[in-house]
């Protein structure tokens, strides 16, 4: 670490740009070659290079050196700072938040960085990075501060303009409020892998069909992140599409598969079909978990076909849905295999595992299915999600 008197020593070489004169008292810790290096490379540093004193409150910290970088990167002549403070970099939209963890972290003796809005002479509002950090003195204390600042706009600018494309990426892939059915009353939930991004390759879906049927569609593409949302957009609006249309989901996924098939795509789903008169369920199954119906007394079935999932050079059979009866007061629970699925433990382990958390503790009939979805990915799902998750319930009013 710099000594206070060794910065002493590097700042009038920076300000002179010359060797300082040599120490008498002591032999230096920096030889003056090395001073006078370290002032070359400090002065001629495309970076904006500060040196400020220790006074950390108004009006203080007061600048000692500022290179010509800093002319360059805010507009001020180094001597029209010198001696002042460099909140003249300050104006409206500086973040306090920033400003305030700034002085924290010198006070308690830690480095700081950070980023956030300063203003050129002129006016001109421009992102800076910068990098402080303490100079000591002999008893450890801080003499000084040495701060490091870039002009950071651009690669800000850029990150924003990507949060822009995955704010519109999540508008329009990402599972929507839960479908609106007569008749049944019905509760959706999505959990990505991915808590940055939001993105995942699950989806769920509601569907009304041109006679009044109600599809319900769980999904879940391979993958994880941008990707995988990218495919699982398009898996989700064809078949939403098809089903809108009339198709049935046996022949909606035979002909999404034909999609596929010159992709390096897959995909499962789960289409819960529920009929104009709510009295009956359909469930088809490509290569998904099967579709759970919960009875008012606390019985499981489950309902799913042998349709393989669906991909390039996937076979398509045309298989009979899983019919089942749909009582008053019966829930049905569709889902992707992060609810259920772990490094240790099986798919097959996770769906007994459900079906006996569906028995033990049901929804009442005055619980609501939003807090009940709720509640089912959170016991069956740590706070180190593995998988993105997405859950359907419908129950028959």
């Amino acid at each position: 670490m710099i000594s206070s008197a060794d910065l002493v020593r590097l700042t009038r070489a920076l300000r002179d740009h010359q060797p300082p004169s040599p120490r008498l008292d002591a032999a230096p810790p920096l030889g003056d070659e090395l001073v006078r290096s370290l002032a070359q490379a400090v002065h001629f540093s495309r970076s904006s290079v500060v040196l400020t004193d220790a006074d950390l409150d108004a009006p203080g910290p007061r600048v000692v050196y500022a290179n010509p970088a800093f002319e360059a990167l805010t507009g001020y002549r180094a001597d029209e700072l010198v001696g002042t403070s460099l909140r003249a970099l300050q104006g409206p939209a500086t973040d306090r938040a920033v400003l305030d963890r700034l002085r924290d972290d010198l006070e308690a003796g830690r480095p700081f960085e950070g980023r956030a809005i300063n203003y050129r002479k002129d006016g001109t509002p421009f992102v800076m990075s910068w990098r402080i950090a303490a100079v000591a003195g002999p008893d450890g204390a801080p003499t000084g501060y040495v701060a490091i600042q870039d002009d950071a706009t651009r690669a800000w600018l850029a990150q924003l303009h990507q949060h822009e494309t995955i704010d519109a990426l999540q508008s329009a892939l990402l599972p929507a409020a839960a479908p609106v059915v007569a008749g049944l009353e019905v509760a959706a939930t999505y959990r990505p892998a991915d808590d940055r991004s939001r993105l995942g390759g699950d989806w769920y879906d509601g569907v009304d069909a041109p006679d009044g049927t109600a599809h319900l569609l769980v999904g879940d593409v391979t993958g994880h992140g941008t990707v995988a949302a990218a495919h699982m957009g398009q898996f989700r609006w064809a078949l939403n599409a098809l089903l809108a249309s009339g198709q049935a989901p046996v022949d909606a996924v035979g002909h999404v598969r034909r999609l596929a098939r010159g992709t390096e795509m897959f995909a499962t789903v789960a289409i819960v079909s529920i009929p104009p008169g709510r009295d009956r369920v359909d469930v088809v199954t490509a290569g998904h978990p099967p579709v759970i119906l919960l009875g008012t007394d606390g019985s499981t079935t489950a309902l799913s076909t042998d349709l393989a999932l669906l991909g390039p050079a996937t076979p398509h059979a045309d298989v009979v849905p899983a019919s089942a009866p749909l009582r008053p007061g019966d829930v049905v629970c569709a889902y992707s295999d992060g609810l259920v699925e772990r490094r240790d433990r099986s798919t097959i382990d996770g769906v007994a595992l459900l079906r006996r958390h569906l028995s033990a503790a049901p929804p009442t009939p005055a619980e609501p299915l939003d807090g009940y979805v709720d509640s089912l990915v959170r016991a069956l799902v740590d706070d180190q999600a593995e998988d993105d998750t997405a859950a359907v319930l419908a129950r028959r009013a």
